[in-house]
């Protein structure tokens, strides 16, 4: 191996443990993150069933429609901080190819891909629901809605909505980058 060769190798190591580095950072901030939104979430739902403010429907709407707020946002930080993550594995991923190709044995990546593994966007969709299910589940209680069977379709109709519309969020996210790397390279020319 000549020296370039071995400089080219070192070089692209070095860009290895930046993505894993990179990929740590960024997914340890976006839970501790969340762990502070989902508990001010739940603590907020939590007041709700305070003696003072359990009967009383504006200050229980106040409450639930702030603990969703802070789940929306929550999610948007989330789906901006996993485009990082993804963009640090697939260089991952186009590193130990290009090691491999040199005959190097490097397939972290490689066996991690192999498992069949389920996105993390579920656990994001499941809060949601959660959290959503909370919502209307503690406005009914308030305002005493469960008489009205009529809200049950329309529930099941949000709940499937919000799935959708969370499942789907990355590709609002990739379009919104897309239009600001063309606005961004308009602007340098």
């Amino acid at each position: 191996m000549t020296d370039k060769e071995k400089k080219h190798v070192d070089v692209l190591l070095h860009e290895y443990r930046a993505c894993h580095m990179n990929r740590d950072h960024y997914e340890s901030v976006k839970w501790m993150i969340g762990s502070i939104f989902i508990a001010a979430i739940f603590t907020l739902l939590g007041l709700s069933f305070v003696e003072k403010i359990r009967y009383s429907p504006i200050e229980v709407a106040f409450l639930v429609t702030l603990s969703f707020l802070l789940m929306i946002i929550w999610l948007f930080v989330n789906e901006h901080v996993r485009w990082y993550v993804k963009a640090s594995l697939e260089r991952s991923y186009e590193i130990e190819e290009t090691l491999r190709a040199s005959s190097f044995d490097i397939g972290l990546h490689k066996t991690i891909r192999k498992r069949s593994q389920t996105s993390g966007r579920w656990v994001d969709i499941f809060l949601m629901v959660v959290v959503f299910g909370a919502c209307i589940i503690r406005l009914h209680l308030v305002y005493d809605l469960f008489v009205h069977l009529y809200i049950i379709p329309f529930m099941g109709v949000c709940i499937v909505t919000i799935c959708l519309v969370g499942y789907h969020m990355h590709e609002v996210n990739e379009f919104w980058l897309k239009t600001r790397k063309q606005r961004t390279s308009v602007t340098k020319q």
